[in-house]
């Protein structure tokens, strides 16, 4: 017996039997029908009984028994009779069977659907809305138990992870994306919650956390970022942002998130952990925030993003060798703001064109520079590069012009640029440092042992100064580890042939422990906070040498804290 699907062969036989009332039909002897007929001869029969597998949906297809004629006869009624009866149990089995596939299809579209509406696609961690879903639940269960400490949320942003799109594309960010996410669930216990929210940002869930939690949790990603992310056969460094936000009595999911968002965005300012606790803020520090969010366009149209000036001075004599230049927002309502305040908010483009007006004032105010200490000795412009600024493709021709512009010798122009920014955006940037060291233009390495890779990478691409990071700096004598560090710092650089720069110097004991390890050069508050173009001709012309009190005020305290951190160009 055969049963299965209707062919098209079959469709003349299937109308010839639909005329005779879909009831089974003998094809025997000689009076049949030639499509009858035409139907068993085709499958190598002699004769038989064709019948309709019936559903009410539609034909299932037809079933033909064969070959039953015997020395006694051939098939008849009798026999239609109980194929008939056969057809109709058959046709109930196939369409039961019909069904349970059909409910299986239809479970497991519904499974399939629920997971995409509540999952990322690329990643396969869950989004937004599940993620809010279960922070919400998170606090239900934490105050109906009476928890002594509630869930915190971490949010983590990829930074500069836009350029690693701009340069490779958007296929290799998003395998970037699928790694950070597997790293991720390395970092987190079975019964915390990791998920993607959206672009490169990321959120962890901590339920049941207990007071550090969140901090060691950071700690962790950390770690498990310190190793380059292999994509498309390249070996990409990628820091989190990770900020923390622990909820309190009468928080809502959303305001933790909120609050975490906060914690996220002065993570990003903190150049050397990237990582941050939430700290309530008032509405008005809020609104602050973005208004200056909003208004920074208008004010680089209108010209208020300006130049100070920080003396970069030798350690042996207190002689100005140059400035670095450091960018301030002269607000209208809310007078001279420093780059932590507004550099974190500004996107690429805003990055940009703040790095070409930087190149372009250090170069003019360098060459107004030269001579005024009638000293005769050259005095050298320190210019902060961002991660945005190194992988222009305008860079090479825009500083370089800028120095032709301002009669500047290039070897008094000092590119300060970071481990990181140079390594993401690899190819690009190094042929741009490459290209502008070659054209004379010193490369300072800003703020190293805090990026990636610093030993292994740097002979990639052409160095002429370490500078050592202020954190480092300020623990000098409290912390034999970071003296080993400073000192470290110092060999590397004496056995490299590089200069060697230390930041943020703010105690004489400070200078006397760097003057000891041999450090050559400093900048930081015991000598001058960053002062404007007029302030510094003034400095040069009375041949002062630092440190020297007389118009910086009597100690470090004086000035504002906020001025002496995270202040680069971009």
């Amino acid at each position: 017996m055969l049963a299965e699907p209707l062919s098209e062969a079959d469709e003349l036989a299937l109308e010839a039997i639909r005329r005779r009332g879909r009831q089974p039909v003998v094809v025997a002897g000689d009076a049949v029908d030639p499509d009858l007929a035409r139907v068993l001869g085709s499958r190598g029969l002699r004769d038989g009984i064709i019948g309709v597998l019936k559903a009410p949906r539609g034909d299932l297809g037809v079933a033909i028994v064969g070959d039953l004629a015997t020395e006694q006869g051939e098939p008849g009624a009798a026999d239609s009779t109980l194929f008939a009866t056969f057809c109709g149990h058959a046709s109930v089995v196939l369409e039961m069977s019909w069904l349970g596939r059909s409910l299986e299809e239809l479970t497991e579209m519904k499974e399939r659907l629920h997971h995409q509406a509540f999952h990322d696609a690329l990643t396969g961690l869950p989004n937004r809305v599940l993620f809010s879903e279960r922070v919400a639940a998170a606090l239900d269960r934490s105050r109906a138990e009476g928890a002594d400490y509630g869930p915190t949320v971490l949010l983590l942003d990829l930074d500069n992870f836009k350029i690693i799109n701009d340069t490779w594309g958007h296929a290799a960010g998003d395998d970037l994306l699928v790694s950070v996410a597997d790293r991720l669930r390395l970092a987190i216990r079975p019964t915390d919650t990791p998920a993607r929210l959206g672009g490169d940002e990321f959120a962890i869930l901590l339920d049941d956390a207990s007071p550090g939690a969140g901090e060691a949790a950071a700690e962790r990603i950390g770690m498990l970022f310190a190793e380059p992310f292999r994509v498309h056969d390249r070996s990409i460094p990628m820091r989190p942002s990770v900020g923390i936000a622990t909820a309190e009595s009468d928080v809502s999911a959303e305001q933790l998130l909120r609050n975490a968002d906060e914690a996220m965005y002065a993570a990003k300012a903190d150049e050397v952990r990237h990582i941050a606790a939430y700290v309530a803020v008032s509405h008005e520090t809020k609104r602050r925030r973005g208004e200056l969010q909003f208004a920074l366009d208008d004010a680089l149209e209108h010209h208020q993003i300006e130049l100070r000036f920080q003396p970069v001075i030798s350690m042996k004599d207190g002689s100005i060798q140059g400035f670095e230049s450091l960018v301030r927002w002269a607000h209208p309502t809310y007078g001279l703001l420093p780059p932590g305040e507004f550099l974190h908010i500004a996107d690429n483009k805003q990055l940009a064109k703040i790095g070409k007006l930087v190149m372009r004032e250090a170069c003019r105010h360098a060459f107004l520079w030269q001579d005024t200490s009638g000293a005769g000795r050259p005095i050298g412009v320190w210019i902060n590069l961002s991660a945005v600024d190194l992988t222009s493709e305008s860079l090479v021709e825009d500083l370089t012009r800028h120095i032709a512009l301002s009669k500047l010798d290039p070897g008094l122009v000092t590119l300060e640029i970071t481990e990181t920014s140079v390594i993401v955006g690899e190819e690009t940037a190094i042929e741009n440092v490459r290209a502008l060291r070659s054209a004379g233009v010193r490369i300072a390495i800003d703020d190293f042992g805090t990026g990636y890779s610093s030993l292994s990478r740097l002979g990639e691409f052409p160095l002429d100064v370490l500078k050592i990071p202020m954190p480092f700096v300020e623990r000098l004598s409290q912390a034999k580890a970071d003296l080993k560090l400073v000192d470290g710092i110092v060999r590397l650089a004496d056995s490299l042939e590089l200069g060697v720069v230390a930041e943020g110097v703010e105690r004489e004991l400070q200078a006397e422990i760097l003057r000891e390890l041999g450090c050559k050069l400093a900048q930081g508050y015991l000598y001058a906070p960053a002062i404007d173009s007029e302030t510094a001709m003034r400095l040069l012309r009375s041949g002062l040498h630092l440190p020297h009190r007389r118009g910086f005020g009597a100690h470090p305290s004086s000035y504002r804290p906020d001025e002496t951190a995270h202040d680069h160009a971009a």
